[in-house]
């Protein structure tokens, strides 16, 4: 009978493990197909309050600067930026929007900013008549990147069609956003070879920790298994020395 060597042996128990990581890797996967889809799903009743905030807290702005003598008109136009408040700047003192973006964006981070970026997500507001018109939210910093291609675009009208912020989930108001996000921009977006680069890279970090669920065992075995191959064909060409 055919000795066992150690090699082999060694060989036979990593092909178990990785197999095992594999089968893994699988459930993970699953897992995260079942769970995380339902999640995002209700994660849109979630983003489209915030951008009903985002919407009311624009007409607090709006009435605090009639209220100051200024004309709501004035503000018409397209307001962007992100929620996260600035380390250093006092959002305490009381909301003072005198017309420019610069007071409106600091009124926002008061009436619904957070340290955190993601918690506090971005905001895209169109003001038309005095009055919002349409207001969006997302936690993700994609609503920035398109929000200025957008307002070249429509300048003080409507969002027509779908808003499209490389497929990340968003929120809307008044008309709420009832599916998941926006997978294809729309025909005039005209998407530049850096738009699909960081859309690419976008989709890379988010993941790929699961392509490295199945590609690592895999790796793993091919190394090992190479290994192996190379250290017995080592010893066959390798001639025994003879006991003296």
């Amino acid at each position: 009978m055919k000795k066992t060597t150690t090699w082999e042996r060694t060989g036979k128990q990593t092909v178990i493990v990785i197999l095992l990581l594999v089968f893994g890797g699988v459930i993970a996967w699953n897992s995260y197909i079942l769970f995380a889809v339902p999640e995002g799903y209700f994660g849109i009743w979630v983003w489209n309050s915030n951008a009903k905030l985002t919407y009311t807290n624009t007409a607090t702005c709006l009435t605090k600067y009639e209220e100051s003598g200024g004309s709501p008109s004035d503000m018409d136009g397209i307001y962007w930026g992100s929620l996260q408040k600035e380390k250093g700047k006092d959002y305490e003192v009381p909301i003072a929007v005198d017309g420019t973006r610069e007071s409106f964006d600091h009124a926002m981070k008061t009436l619904m900013g957070n340290e955190n970026a993601e918690v506090a997500g971005c905001y895209y507001v169109v003001i038309k008549g005095g009055i919002p018109v349409q207001a969006f939210w997302s936690n993700s910093n994609e609503l920035l990147y398109y929000a200025e291609r957008y307002a070249e675009r429509f300048g003080q009208g409507e969002i027509e069609g779908d808003f499209y912020i490389g497929g990340k989930l968003m929120g809307r108001y008044p008309e709420a956003i009832i599916y998941y996000p926006v997978k294809s921009p729309p025909e005039w977006l005209q998407l530049t070879f850096s738009d699909r680069m960081r859309t690419s890279i976008n989709y890379l970090r988010e993941n790929g920790v699961y392509y490295i669920i199945f590609i690592a065992p895999l790796l793993i075995y091919l190394i090992i298994e190479s290994l192996i191959k190379f250290v017995k064909k080592h010893k066959k060409e390798t001639p025994a020395l003879e006991n003296i």
